[in-house]
């Protein structure tokens, strides 16, 4: 008796990282942080459907104070899972002064990313995108600065973790492919894949090591969510 052949896709190449948007100015200055991955597989796609995403947001807190050093304080992390298609759109909110709204597909080929990112990419950036053949636009999330007493500043983002895609659509050759996949957990670096103006510039080199020991994790919830999903 012949065995069952589960057929999957692989991937074999993959970035993890985020656009910072700016919304603008409301007494503290706005970001958006569009998150995505970037990525290329085992099978040649001609159109990419629908693709499904796994991953762990954890809000957090950074402060600087000149006087005392620095001091990160996460919220508990919370697990993700959501679907996106090829007609999805995002945008950022550019609800404060002197905003501009910007525009994505959730699916585009890194050509397109490349092509109609208005803000501009970094050299690292632009050379881990160069192996990779699609983009997902996942999720989004609220960045922003204050300025404190003194000599005190701070920052509240969201930490994106333990990035994996799960399920791929996709057309080749006149032929719908729906498939499981074969990826590893991943996570960027906490600096922005373009050039963005921030009183912190490349402060987050440290963020990994201080999380260890100044992030609050007591345990994981769940959310499902559908057609990507924004928090900004």
């Amino acid at each position: 008796m012949a065995g069952t052949v589960t057929e999957t896709i692989v991937v074999t190449d993959k970035h993890v990282g985020f656009i910072r948007y700016p919304n603008g100015f409301k007494l503290t200055e706005q970001s958006c942080d569009a998150h995505y991955i970037a990525f290329s597989t085992d099978r040649n796609m001609d159109y990419l459907l629908e693709a499904d995403v796994y991953f762990v947001t954890q809000r957090c807190t950074y402060t600087y104070d000149a006087y005392h050093g620095d001091e990160t304080i996460c919220h508990d992390p919370i697990e993700q899972s959501l679907t996106l298609l090829y007609t999805d759109v995002a945008t950022n909110p550019a609800d404060g002064l002197f905003a501009h709204k910007y525009t994505w597909k959730r699916i585009e080929t890194v050509a397109d990313f490349v092509a109609n990112e208005d803000q501009k990419l970094t050299d690292d950036t632009k050379a881990a995108l160069q192996s990779k053949t699609w983009v997902l636009r996942f999720y989004e999330s609220p960045y922003s600065e204050h300025t404190g007493i003194g000599s005190v500043v701070s920052s509240e983002y969201t930490k994106v973790t333990d990035v994996t895609i799960l399920r791929l659509k996709f057309e080749t050759n006149k032929v719908v492919y729906n498939l499981g996949v074969v990826d590893n957990k991943q996570q960027g670096d906490d600096n922005p894949d373009n050039e963005s103006e921030s009183r912190f510039p490349k402060r987050f080199g440290k963020l990994s090591s201080m999380l260890g020991a100044g992030s609050k994790r007591h345990g994981i919830g769940v959310k499902r969510t559908g057609n990507g999903s924004s928090a900004c």
